[in-house]
């Protein structure tokens, strides 16, 4: 039978939200994106300043906003609460906090089954998983938490 680790979903006072998230076993849907891709306020600086092509920029972030909603509707990452409905055409145009709440094990186990393909998306943008450390060390510790 495989061990699981109990967490509780409950205020911590950590400062770091890294730290905050650890502690938890649900996620909201920001939180989640956020830990793979760089905020849009980069994009916009990159768009306003002409220094990047937004278009590309966008495009990866997009795909990967795209790919994580298809994971929800295969039902690969579980919705814990919300309704996909709340969730914003445009990634944006902000998605109300907590409107989506994901089961964090389902989240690191679908983020370690595609990480390579999220990396080569985000790369067409020159952008790169934002908190990939963290990530990896928390799947790796799901897969060894659920191992026998």
């Amino acid at each position: 039978m495989a061990k699981k680790k109990m967490l509780k979903n409950k205020k911590t006072h950590y400062l770091n939200p890294l730290a905050n998230l650890e502690c938890k076993n649900h996620w909201d849907f920001r939180d989640a994106v956020g830990l793979i891709c760089q905020c849009p306020s980069p994009m916009d600086y990159a768009f306003v300043s002409g220094e990047n092509d937004f278009s590309k920029t966008y495009g990866a972030f997009k795909t990967v906003w795209d790919i994580i909603k298809e994971a929800l509707i295969e039902k690969k990452i579980q919705l814990v609460s919300g309704k996909l409905k709340g969730l914003s055409v445009n990634p944006l145009i902000d998605t109300p906090k907590e409107a989506l709440i994901l089961d964090r094990d389902s989240f690191l186990l679908w983020y370690s089954q595609n990480k390579d393909k999220i990396k080569q998306y985000l790369s067409c943008g020159n952008l790169s998983i934002r908190y990939e450390e963290f990530l990896d060390r928390l799947a790796k510790e799901n897969v060894q938490i659920k191992s026998p």
